[in-house]
C-alpha cells in the first residue's frame, strides 16, 4: 500500500474548503464598519491557523502508510510527501507569526489610536507594538544565538526559523495546558450539566449574574473617561490653539451622550501641566477602547438574556405540564406558544442528546488524558488509544484521516471553547454582527499562535512530534543479511565457521510535522518537553476539578479573572436574576412591537379597535397582566404597581473603622433605611429623629456624627453565623471602598435586616430617580421626597443618547466639612463616587423611562390606603401604608399627544441602482390623521408629496454612527424594514429635534390605534 494519489487531492479539498469557512466567520461576526484592511489580515489569519491543523491528518495518514512499504534506500512517495508538506507547514508558520506578532497587533493599536491624523497613528500604533513585542523579541534574540553558538542548526535561515518556533511553542504551549487543561473535564461536564434544565437556567443567570457586574464596570469606566474629556474641555478655553480645539471637538463628538458628567474628571495633561495633542490623542485611545470593551460587554449581556428568557419559558412549561395536560410551551417574549414538536423537542429530547454528547465527549477527554501520558517519556506507546488506533495494521489512510480529523477537531474545538471562558472584557468575546476589530483580531491572534503548539502537543499523543522515537517510526525494508568466515582459536586449535551479520535496511520516516518544527534537534527541549508540560497539564487538572483555581482568585480580591464557571455569591446571583427580570418587559415590548410593525405591512384595512387586531397587537390572547381600566378599557401593559418596601430600623452593633478596621471594637448604634434607600447610622434614636425631621436630602445627615451609606452601592451581603464566638449574626456590606460590619443578637434579625436592604437596594436602583429633594416647597427643611413627571407617556424607545423627559432626582453633597458622604467619605471623595453614580443612574433611568408605562396600575375601590402614592401630577405623597400605587391611567395608553414636527431638512436620495445619490432639500411634516410622515419639494401643502413613510413601520430612529463609532446628531435613519431613508438637519440640537420627536410619534401612533 502507498500514499500516492492521496496528498495532493486531500490539500485540494480542504485548501480549498477553509477559504469560504475562514471568509464566513469574518462576515458573520463583524460589525457594521469593519476596517476593509482588517477584513483581509483576519481572513488570512484564519485561513493559515485552519490550513496548519487540516495538514496533520494527511501527514500522518501518508507517513503511516508509507512505513508499510519495503523500499530500500529511499521511498520516492515518502520523500515528495515529506517535502510538500513541510514546505506549506513552513509557508502557513510563517504566515501566522507575521501576523500574530506584528501585522494584527499593529492593526489592533491602529483601530483604538487616538492621534487625529494618518501620520500620528501609523507613528503611535508603531511605538506602542514596538514596546510591547520587545521582550519576545529579546527572548528570540538569546535563543537565535544560543542555536548558532552551539551548532544545532546548519544555517542562519534555520536557526532564525527554529528560535521563533522554540519561543513561540515555549509560551503558547503553557497556555495551552491551561486551556486544555480545563476544556477535557469542563466541557463534557458542562454538556451534562444542560440536560438538566432547572440547572442549565442557574448556570445562564449566573452567567448573566457576572455579565450584569461586568456592564456595570464599564459604564464607571467609560463614564470616567468622559468625565475626563469634558474636564479638559473646561480646561481648553484658556488656550487659544485651534489644532487642540479641532481634536477637542472630535473627541466630545465621540462621546457616549448618555455620560456627561465632569465632576470625577482629571484634566489630560502632560507632566508640565499642559494640555498637547499627544495627551488629548491618549485619552482618545483610552476612550476609544473602554468604548469597544463596553459595546461589546452589552452585545455579550443581549444573547445572554435571550438564552435565560427562552430557558424559563422552557422550565415553566416543564413544571406546568409535568408529563399531562397540553404539551405546549408559551414563548412569553413572542407571546406564541410552540408546537407540541418543539416542546418534545426542547424538554425531552434535546436532553438526551445533551447526555448522549456528555458521554462521547467524556470518553474522548479520557483517551486524551490517556494520549497525553503516553507522550511522556518512559511511558509506553501502548498506554494512548489514539496511537493504537493511528498504528493498526489494518486501518487504511481514509480510517487514519478521519480518525485524526475527528480527535483533533475534538481537541481544537474543546479549546476554543475553553478560550471563551475567559474574562478578557471586551476580548475574548464574539457576537454575530456585533464583533468589534480588536476582539475578532485578538480572537485570531489566540487561534493563529496556538494552531502549531497543539498540532505539536497532539501528535506527541500518537509519538509523532518528534520528541520521542522508535520501530514504528521506520518502514518494513528486509534485512541485510551477509556472511563471513570467523576462524576462533579454542587450545591452539583454530576453527572456522561461516557466520551471518544481519544489517537494518530500514528508512527512518519521521512525520512532516516532526521534520518542520525540528523541536528534537535541541537536546534540552527532547529531554524535558515530553514530561514537563504534562506535567504542567495534570496539576492545573487538580486546580479545576476541585475549583482551587477560581476559589484562590476569589480570596486574593481577583474575582474579576475567574476563569470559567465563576463563583459568585448569593447576592450577585440574585441580583442577576433581577437584573434579568427588570430587562425582561422592555426585551418583551421589543418583539411585540416588531411584530405588530410586520402585522400592519401585512394586513390592509384593519381597523382600530377590531377585536382581532387588538388581540394581536397584545400580544394574543388574555395574559395575566392584562387589566381593565376606568370606563372598562384595557391596560394591556399594566404591571404589578411598584411597592416602597416596609420600614427598616433598629439597634444593632456596628464595627468602628469602616474600612479594614482591623481590631476595632463594636459599639451600639442605631440605623434607619431613608427612602428611597439610604442606610443612616446615628448614635441613638432620638439623634435619629431629630436628624430626620431637620434634613431635607435622604442622602445626607445634618448630624455630623452620621454615616450614611447608599444601599446601590453595596457590592455584596455577606453572613456570618458562627457557632461560638463574639462575631455570631455578623452581616458585612461590601463597598467599593470597604466593608461595613453589622452584628446582631439573633439569627433571625440577621436575616430580616439582609433581606430587607436587598430589597430597598432593589427599590432604590429601580426607582430612586424619582426621589427629588422639595426645597422650594419645604422652606421648614424636612425631607419630602417627591417626582415631577412633565408628562403621563414617555416614549418607549428612548434609546442610547436620548434625554428623559423625567425630572431625575440627583444626590448632591451639602455636608460641612466635617460630615460623612453616602459612602461614609469625606465630601471630596463623595462627590466622585457620587457623580459616577449619577452617570449610571442616568442609564438606569432612560430604562426606567421604559418601565413607567409598564408600572402603572389602575386605582381599585376599597383598595389599602399606600404609605407613598406615586401620582404622575403630584409625585410621591406620604400616607399610612408601605405601597406604592400609580394614579389610573385614562383609557388609552398614551395620551399626551407630542408636539407638532414639521420643518426642512436634507434627505439623500437613493441613486440609480441603488448605488448612493445626492443629498436633497426636503420639506417634512408628521400627518396624524394618515399617522406618516410626508415629505415634499415644498411647504405647500396642497402640493402632491414625494413620498409617505408610515411611521407605524418605523424601528428605532437614531442618531447616524460613523465606522469608528462617532456619532452626529445632525443626521438621523428611518428604517422601516425594506428600505432605510437618510436625513440630515442643519445643525445637533435640530436634528436631535427630529430624532426624538419621531420616536415620540411613532409610539403615539403604535399605542392609539
Amino acid at each position: 500500500m502507498s500514499s500516492e494519489g492521496l496528498v495532493y487531492p486531500y490539500l485540494g479539498i480542504m485548501l480549498v474548503a477553509i477559504a469560504p469557512l475562514s471568509l464566513g466567520i469574518v462576515l458573520y461576526y463583524a460589525e457594521p464598519g469593519f476596517p476593509w484592511h482588517t477584513y483581509i489580515t483576519l481572513f488570512v489569519g484564519y485561513y493559515a491557523s485552519f490550513a496548519i491543523l487540516l495538514l496533520v491528518p494527511i501527514d500522518i495518514a501518508a507517513v503511516v502508510v508509507d512505513r508499510r512499504s519495503n523500499v530500500i534506500g529511499s521511498d520516492s512517495n515518502y520523500d515528495s510527501n515529506k517535502k510538500h508538506l513541510s514546505t506549506a507547514y513552513d509557508a502557513f508558520f510563517t504566515i501566522i507569526l507575521i501576523l500574530g506578532s506584528f501585522v494584527l497587533v499593529f492593526e489592533e493599536y491602529y483601530n483604538t489610536d487616538g492621534y487625529f491624523t494618518l501620520g500620528g497613528r501609523l507613528a503611535s500604533s508603531f511605538k506602542r507594538m514596538c514596546i510591547d513585542m520587545a521582550g519576545g523579541v529579546v527572548a528570540g534574540l538569546i535563543v537565535l544565538g544560543i542555536l548558532l553558538g552551539q551548532n544545532i542548526v546548519g544555517s542562519s535561515a534555520d536557526a532564525l526559523k527554529l528560535a521563533a518556533v522554540i519561543v513561540t511553542n515555549t509560551v503558547y504551549e503553557a497556555f495551552l495546558m491551561f486551556l486544555i487543561a480545563y476544556a477535557l473535564i469542563e466541557y463534557p461536564r458542562s454538556l451534562w450539566a444542560k440536560s438538566n434544565l432547572d440547572k442549565f437556567l442557574l448556570m445562564v443567570q449566573t452567567k448573566a449574574a457576572a455579565e450584569f457586574k461586568d456592564i456595570s464596570d464599564f459604564q464607571l469606566s467609560v463614564s470616567l473617561a468622559v468625565s475626563d474629556v469634558l474636564k479638559t474641555k473646561s480646561q481648553l478655553a484658556s488656550y487659544a490653539d485651534p489644532k487642540l480645539t479641532a481634536a477637542m471637538d472630535v473627541l466630545i463628538a465621540e462621546c457616549p451622550p448618555e455620560f456627561r458628567s465632569d465632576r470625577m474628571g482629571k484634566v489630560a495633561a502632560n507632566k508640565a501641566g499642559q494640555v498637547t495633542v499627544d495627551t488629548l490623542a491618549a485619552l482618545r485611545t483610552r476612550l476609544n477602547t473602554l468604548k469597544d470593551q463596553y459595546k461589546m460587554a452589552q452585545a455579550k449581556i443581549e444573547v445572554t438574556k435571550l438564552l435565560a428568557y427562552r430557558l424559563e419559558d422552557i422550565v415553566a412549561a416543564k413544571n406546568a405540564n409535568n408529563g399531562q395536560g397540553s404539551q405546549v410551551i408559551r414563548w412569553t417574549l413572542v407571546d406564541q406558544d410552540s408546537t407540541r414538536n418543539e416542546y418534545l423537542w426542547e424538554i425531552r429530547a434535546k436532553p438526551i442528546l445533551f447526555k448522549i454528547s456528555a458521554v462521547c465527549c467524556a470518553v474522548l477527554s479520557l483517551f486524551s488524558f490517556l494520549g497525553v501520558v503516553c507522550s511522556m517519556q518512559g511511558v509506553s506507546n501502548n498506554v494512548s488509544v489514539y496511537f493504537l488506533a493511528v498504528h493498526d495494521k489494518v486501518a487504511t489512510p481514509g480510517g487514519i484521516t478521519i480518525f485524526i480529523l475527528v480527535t483533533l477537531g475534538y481537541v481544537t474545538y474543546i479549546t476554543s471553547w475553553s478560550l471563551f471562558q475567559m474574562r478578557l472584557a471586551g476580548l475574548m468575546e464574539l457576537v454575530p454582527n456585533r464583533t468589534t476589530p480588536e476582539s475578532l483580531s485578538f480572537n485570531v491572534r489566540m487561534i493563529a499562535r496556538l494552531a502549531a503548539p497543539l498540532a505539536f502537543f497532539f501528535l506527541g499523543w500518537i509519538s509523532e512530534n518528534g520528541i520521542k522515537s522508535g520501530s514504528w517510526q521506520y518502514n518494513n525494508a528486509p534485512n541485510l543479511v551477509t556472511y563471513q568466515n570467523v576462524t576462533t582459536v579454542v587450545n591452539g586449535t583454530s576453527t572456522t565457521q561461516l557466520e551471518s551479520m544481519t544489517t537494518s535496511q530500514s528508512i527512518f520516516m519521521p512525520s512532516a510535522f516532526s521534520n518542520f518544527y525540528q523541536l528534537q534537534s535541541v537536546y534540552i527541549i527532547q529531554s524535558t518537553f515530553g514530561t514537563l508540560f504534562p506535567i504542567l497539564l495534570f496539576c492545573l487538572l487538580f486546580l479545576f476539578v476541585t475549583n482551587f483555581f477560581n476559589r484562590i482568585l476569589v480570596l486574593l480580591k481577583m474575582d474579576t479573572y475567574q476563569f470559567g464557571a465563576q463563583i459568585v455569591t448569593d447576592e450577585q446571583l440574585r441580583e442577576g436574576k433581577r437584573q434579568l427580570q427588570r430587562h425582561r418587559k422592555n426585551t418583551e415590548r421589543h418583539y411585540k412591537r416588531g411584530l405588530l410593525r410586520s402585522i400592519i405591512a401585512n394586513i390592509s384595512g384593519a381597523k382600530a379597535g377590531e377585536t382581532s387586531f387588538l388581540s394581536r397587537l397584545l400580544g394574543g390572547g388574555t395574559s395575566k397582566t392584562t387589566k381593565k381600566g376606568p370606563g372598562g378599557a384595557v391596560d394591556v401593559l399594566a404591571e404589578p404597581s411598584m411597592r416602597e418596601p416596609p420600614p427598616l430600623s433598629g439597634l444593632l452593633e456596628r464595627k468602628a473603622g469602616y474600612t479594614i478596621g482591623v481590631g476595632a471594637a463594636y459599639r451600639e448604634v442605631y440605623a434607619e433605611v431613608l427612602p428611597p434607600g439610604f442606610l443612616h447610622f446615628y448614635k441613638d434614636k432620638i439623634t435619629a429623629i431629630k436628624a430626620v425631621a431637620a434634613s431635607r436630602d435622604p442622602s445626607q445627615s445634618p448630624d455630623p456624627t452620621a454615616t450614611v451609606v447608599d444601599l446601590r452601592s453595596v457590592m455584596d451581603f455577606k453572613t456570618s453565623s458562627k457557632v461560638s464566638g463574639k462575631d455570631s449574626f455578623v452581616l458585612e456590606m461590601d463597598l467599593v471602598n470597604g466593608t461595613e460590619h453589622l452584628r446582631f443578637k439573633m439569627d433571625t434579625e440577621l436575616e430580616r435586616w439582609k433581606r430587607m436592604l436587598c430589597e430597598w437596594k432593589d427599590f432604590h436602583t429601580d426607582y430612586g430617580a424619582l426621589y427629588v429633594t422639595n426645597m422650594s416647597a419645604n422652606p421648614a427643611g424636612s425631607m419630602q421626597p417627591r417626582a415631577s413627571i412633565t408628562a403621563i407617556g414617555m416614549s418607549s424607545n428612548s434609546g442610547v443618547g436620548r434625554e428623559s423627559e423625567m425630572v431625575r432626582g440627583s444626590v448632591t453633597s451639602s455636608a460641612g466639612a466635617n460630615s460623612k458622604g453616602f459612602l461614609g467619605l469625606g465630601g471630596g471623595a463623595k462627590k466622585e463616587v457620587d457623580a459616577a453614580q449619577r452617570d449610571q443612574d442616568d442609564m438606569r433611568n432612560m430604562q426606567l423611562d421604559n418601565d413607567l408605562e409598564d408600572d402603572t396600575e389602575d386605582e381599585e375601590k376599597g383598595g389599602k390606603t399606600s404609605s407613598s402614592t406615586f401620582s404622575f401630577s403630584g409625585g410621591f405623597k406620604k400616607a399610612a401604608a408601605p405601597v406604592v400605587k400609580a394614579a389610573a391611567p385614562p383609557a388609552k395608553l398614551e395620551t399626551r399627544k407630542p408636539k407638532p414636527l414639521e420643518g426642512w431638512l436634507e434627505k439623500k436620495g437613493h441613486g440609480k441602482m441603488h448605488l448612493g445619490g445626492d443629498w436633497q432639500r426636503r420639506y417634512l411634516r408628521v400627518d396624524e390623521l394618515s399617522s406618516s410622515l410626508i415629505y415634499s419639494k415644498s411647504s405647500d401643502r396642497q402640493e402632491k408629496p414625494q413620498g409617505v413613510i408610515d411611521l407605524k413601520l418605523v424601528g428605532e430612529v437614531a442618531a447616524y454612527t460613523g465606522s469608528k463609532g462617532q456619532q452626529d446628531s445632525t443626521r438621523f435613519e428611518v428604517d422601516v424594514g425594506d428600505k432605510v431613508f437618510k436625513f440630515k438637519a442643519a445643525s445637533e440640537a435640530d436634528g436631535r429635534r427630529w430624532i426624538d420627536g419621531l420616536n415620540e410619534w411613532r409610539d403615539y401612533f403604535l399605542l392609539n390605534m
